[in-house]
């Protein structure tokens, strides 16, 4: 298992990095990835569309990318505005 922790505020650049370290973890088997981003303020939707490109290949490939969302402000308002609230963890 893939775990990636992501903080802050995530902006543009941010969704190239997080592509970057996503790509190889989701193009293998069954691959099980949890991206916590418990800590971030705030996310720009880049970073919300790397997620969910991720989160579908992962399951072509009989696998998932989890999600540890904030449980309130900007960041989980766009998780939950974009779908990945209702389909993923969201911690304390």
């Amino acid at each position: 298992m893939t775990v990636i922790t992501l903080g802050g505020r995530l902006g543009p650049e941010t969704s190239y990095d997080l592509d970057g370290r996503l790509t190889p973890a989701t193009t293998m088997v069954r691959p099980q990835v949890v991206v916590d981003l418990s800590s971030a303020e705030d996310i720009h939707p880049s970073v919300g569309s790397v997620l969910l490109y991720h989160q579908r290949q992962a399951r072509r490939l009989a696998g998932d990318v989890h999600i540890v969302a904030p449980r309130t402000g900007d960041a989980h308002r766009l998780l939950d505005q974009i779908g990945l609230c209702r389909f993923t963890t969201v911690a304390a």
